[in-house]
């Protein structure tokens, strides 16, 4: 096989606006923003690729007031391979950036935020329909946010957790039964998700702050 190659580039600027007749106030956003992915295949077995976008946002905060500024940086470089028919390993660097302008951050979680998470995924799948998979990820956080000590505080924290699942797909593609332990080992700790993804990405890449267990049933009609 030949390696392939796959390069996109996106720029895009614009804004939005949404008049409040309830409360009178004019929200409008304004957006720039620049995404960057570049995918490498090396064969069907190996595949590795990266991304990085750039969004900067003015949102004023009112119609008499100046507008707050928020810039986001994140990036994310990944490999996926394959050893066997059965098998998949997967390895990723996410690396998230948020600066706001103190007075919006007041209303956040956060005024400056870094996040470094890198989790490694093996997954098994059986012909009969059995699958299972297992990922660690270690998590490095650190900035100022709003706790119970304060306004605008410095923290910083680092962790790791394990989270495993199991699951079955029925026959005649009927559906899946699944069951998934996630944080196995009920570490504490201390973060604070961004909340800026969209919203199935932000329930996968959010972090359990104690063990949880699901079970989720899909029946196809």
């Amino acid at each position: 096989h030949q390696p392939t190659d796959k390069i996109e580039l996106c720029l895009s600027t614009g804004g939005e606006a949404d008049l409040d007749f309830l409360h009178a106030d004019l929200y409008q956003q304004i957006e720039e923003a620049v995404l960057l992915e570049r995918i490498h295949r090396i064969d069907d077995r190996l595949a590795f690729g990266a991304e990085y976008s750039i969004r900067e946002l003015e949102i004023p905060s009112s119609l008499n007031e100046p507008s707050f500024e928020e810039d986001e940086r994140l990036s994310r470089a990944y490999a996926h391979w394959t050893p066997a028919r059965r098998l998949a390993v997967s390895l990723e660097l996410n690396h998230e950036n948020f600066d706001l302008d103190v007075q919006r951050g007041a209303s956040e979680q956060f005024s400056d935020m870094t996040l470094w998470r890198v989790p490694l995924s093996v997954r098994y799948f059986h012909p009969g329909g059995l699958y299972t998979r297992a990922t660690a990820t270690w998590v490095r956080q650190e900035g100022r946010f709003n706790t119970n000590d304060g306004f605008d505080t410095p923290q910083e924290s680092r962790f790791g957790v394990l989270d495993l699942g199991i699951g079955y797909r029925l026959p005649d593609r009927l559906g899946v039964l699944s069951l998934d332990v996630r944080n196995l080992f009920d570490e504490t700790f201390r973060f604070q998700n961004s909340g800026r993804q969209e919203l199935a990405d932000d329930i996968v890449s959010t972090i359990a702050y104690d063990r949880q267990i699901f079970f989720n049933a899909v029946v196809n009609f």
